[in-house]
Formats: structure tokens, C-alpha cells, sequence
């Protein structure tokens, strides 16, 4: 089975044509491991100390997720920095600074790459091998690939792993945020927190719910 890395080195390498196939199947290797097989992990994960490059922060998850994948796919995955993801998502005409096509597409792309559709080589941004297929998937299995996907993020993964223990404060737990930091990011952590709960295979109400915003 191919791993998320060899994957992105044949994307790098190889044509097109080539590993496509590969992904596709190791993305319907993760939809066929249960959510349990993921909790089950989460709970005998280590504390490990949360920096804020760790917490995420967009301001629209569809074009941190669908859309990017979409559109990067649409300009041949050819390899972007953060001024041209911001203008590819930016789209609407709405004359902008450089600055702000740059923070925007600095923030989306990495809430891409923190849940496995991106990855940075160099100093540039592409889709990963998952992102390249994810607009071949059916919604259902978007929906059911991107739980998946958020089970295996670090802030997330930390999180879970303490509100299956105990219900705790995200504030004290994200401690080394500064104040403005936090209130900044708290929203971008509970909307994707909504989405696990969203979730119609597994009931993750009862973990999250440990989490006091």
C-alpha cells in the first residue's frame, strides 16, 4: 500500500497519468477503516505541546477543502504560492491588494495542508495525491474522507484525545496562545468540531461535547 509521502514524491515525479490510480485506492483504504479504528488510536496518542502554526484559521472551509481542490486541479496542480491561491479563490472581480490575496490564500492553503489536501515542497504549495482526487469522490464519500481527514490532524487529534478523559477549557488547553490568537482561531476549531459531530456514522457528541468553548 502506498503512503501519503511516496504518493507525493510519484506526484512530483512522475506524469500524470501515473499514480492517479494509486491514490484513488489508498483514499478508499481510509474510507474503509471504521471511525472506532481512529478513536482507538486518538486514545493512546501523547500529549504533545500545541504551537499556534497547530491551530488553523480560514474564513470559508469550502475553500480550504472542495473548492481549492477544484480550482488547483482546473490550473494542473502546477505548484502556487500564497498570492496565487488567494487570487484563484478570490475570484470575484473585487479589485484586492496583494496583501490580502496573500493572507487570504496563506490561511486557506494551509488549513489545507493541515488536513492532508495539500503539502508545501520547497516554497511552494500543491494538492496532495488525496486533494488530486477528492473532486472524483461521490459527496458521500467527500462527507465520510474529510471526518477522516480531520481525525488525523494534530490539533484535532489532541483535543479528542483530552475530552475522552475529562471535559477541559479550549482556552487553558490552547495556553500558549496569546489572548487575541485564541479568539481569532476559536471559531475556525469549533466549526470543524461541528463537522465530526455532523458526522452520520459515528456519535462523537458525546466526546466533544468535553470540549468547553
Amino acid at each position: 500500500m502506498q503512503t501519503d509521502k511516496k504518493l507525493r514524491e510519484r506526484m512530483l515525479k512522475d506524469c500524470c497519468a501515473e499514480w492517479p490510480n494509486d491514490a484513488l485506492t489508498y483514499v478508499n483504504s481510509l474510507l474503509s477503516v471504521p471511525i472506532e479504528s481512529f478513536i482507538e488510536h486518538i486514545k493512546s496518542i501523547k500529549r504533545q505541546p500545541i504551537a499556534s502554526a497547530d491551530v488553523f484559521q480560514f474564513s470559508n472551509f469550502e475553500n480550504a477543502t472542495k473548492n481549492l481542490c477544484s480550482k488547483i486541479i482546473c490550473a494542473e496542480n502546477a505548484g502556487l504560492n500564497f498570492i496565487d491561491v488567494g487570487k484563484m479563490l478570490l475570484d470575484d472581480g473585487i479589485s484586492r491588494k496583494d496583501e490580502a490575496f496573500r493572507k487570504y490564500g496563506e490561511n486557506h492553503i494551509k488549513m489545507a495542508e493541515a488536513i492532508g489536501l495539500a503539502f508545501k515542497n520547497g516554497r511552494t504549495y500543491y494538492l496532495s495525491p488525496i486533494g488530486c482526487v477528492f473532486d472524483r469522490l461521490s459527496s458521500t464519500d467527500q462527507n465520510k474522507l474529510m471526518i477522516r481527514l480531520i481525525l488525523r490532524n494534530k490539533l484535532i487529534c489532541q483535543l479528542l484525545s483530552m475530552s475522552l478523559k475529562e471535559a477541559f477549557s479550549l482556552e487553558s488547553f490552547l495556553y500558549d496562545l496569546a489572548k487575541s490568537t485564541y479568539i481569532r482561531r476559536k471559531p475556525n476549531i469549533k466549526y470543524v468540531i461541528e463537522i465530526l459531530n455532523s458526522s452520520e456514522e459515528y456519535q462523537f457528541l458525546p466526546i466533544t461535547q468535553n470540549i468547553i468553548f
